[in-house]
């Protein structure tokens, strides 16, 4: 008789949860706390005040336990360069990317087997008052991937990360997942919108709309919305009211 057939293990699934709005610091602190052996932080800005301070000394404890902590935050807010002495304080290997590339990324990688990435920043107003939409991704290969992305942007946050999307070596998809970085983020949203067949739901902060620049990623965003409209998708946009004429036009 013939063997049995080989059983071929299923891929590792990840655990997915959403974080919105003010659930995020009980999430980003439950991540800090488990931590066992590093803690990777990108973000844009860190000011100090409520639910920044205990973000801080939760990392202070992880250093203070051996967990290696690395911060890396961008140079432009005023309240990044006030914060690295607190953080170095701590024992947290903390700096400023220093760069004319901004870090724009808001991202927390624990083990680098969990993440916690989306638009929260580091500030008492992202934390306590503003809508904001995060994921909470559990997954080895998932994990790595930011990890990689972390170390990659510490080493040169000049330059834009040109990783491949988080998978198996080093594939396109990790546990039903696909993560994209930097510069890649652009045909992946386009692809996204022109496959749409019934609705679209775009909420963000804000974008603007450059009539005379057909090239520029916003415009190329708006014809992709066009074009679903025209084809019968029901296309809902809510942005940020505009301030002064940033984003008054679109």
């Amino acid at each position: 008789p013939a063997p049995p057939p080989t059983a071929v293990p299923a891929p590792p699934l990840a655990r997915i949860r959403a974080v919105w709005d003010g659930n995020y610091l009980s999430a980003a602190l439950k991540l800090i706390r488990e931590a066992k052996t590093e803690i990777d932080v990108v973000h844009f800005e860190w000011a100090w005040g409520e639910g920044t301070k205990e973000i801080q000394e939760a990392l202070g404890e992880a250093a203070g336990r051996g967990v290696r902590v690395r911060v890396i935050l961008d140079d432009e807010p005023r309240g990044s360069a006030q914060t690295i002495p607190y953080l170095e304080n701590e024992g947290i290997d903390a700096r400023l990317d220093e760069s004319r590339t901004r870090i724009h990324a808001k991202i927390i990688v624990a083990d680098r087997t969990r993440v916690l990435f989306g638009s929260t920043n580091l500030s008492p107003q992202s934390i306590r008052r503003n809508h904001e939409t995060n994921l909470l991704v559990d997954n080895a290969e998932v994990g790595e991937a930011f990890a990689r992305y972390a170390e990659a942007i510490r080493a040169n946050p000049h330059e834009s990360v040109s990783l491949p999307e988080a998978g198996a070596a080093p594939g396109a998809e990790a546990a039903g997942i696909r993560v994209f970085f930097d510069r890649a983020f652009e045909k992946a949203l386009l692809a996204l919108l022109d496959s749409a067949r019934t609705r679209i739901d775009l909420q963000m902060y804000g974008t603007r709309l450059y009539r005379n620049d057909s090239s520029s990623p916003s415009t190329r965003l708006f014809d992709a919305l066009r074009r679903a409209r025209a084809r019968g998708v029901k296309v809902r946009v809510i942005l940020e009211r505009a301030s002064g004429d940033w984003g008054a036009e679109t």
